[in-house]
């Protein structure tokens, strides 16, 4: 098979959206996809992404070979997980890294703005006393 030319997941969500191109990521991150020569139901492709995307997709790469990228927008994949609710080590095993890599990615997702900042920690008000008086 030929290799697709130009084919990056940043063109696949151009030609078909965003949510097709975190489907693949997250489906075929690091590995090699054939995407067929013409659009039928039931492919590998059209499961993924689903029908509409997949016959753009086939448009313009049927029957070539497409190396889909592992890390693509990781921390913003991270940041979506997270807001979904999962816990660092459910985010680790979905994008294939560890929970120390997952609170990195949640942090570069917060500096690049995909996420809302951390609120404030508050102080326990029962361990003021322990400290003693400021300056005493």
């Amino acid at each position: 098979m030929s290799r697709a030319p130009g084919m990056t997941l940043d063109r696949v969500a151009e030609l078909a959206g965003e949510a097709a191109a975190y489907a693949l990521a997250e489906a075929r991150g690091g590995r090699r996809l054939t995407v067929p020569k013409t659009n039928e139901a039931g492919t590998e492709l059209a499961e993924i992404v689903g029908a509409a995307a997949a016959a753009k997709l086939t448009a313009v790469w049927g029957g070539l070979d497409f190396m889909v990228a592992k890390n693509w927008r990781r921390s913003v994949r991270a940041a979506r997980l997270a807001a979904t609710g999962a816990s660092k080590a459910a985010i680790a095993e979905r994008l294939g890294c560890t929970e120390r890599t997952v609170y990195e990615l949640l942090e570069r997702a917060r500096t690049d703005g995909d996420l809302p900042p951390r609120p404030p920690r508050q102080g326990d008000p029962d361990q003021l006393p322990l400290l003693g008086e400021p300056g005493a």
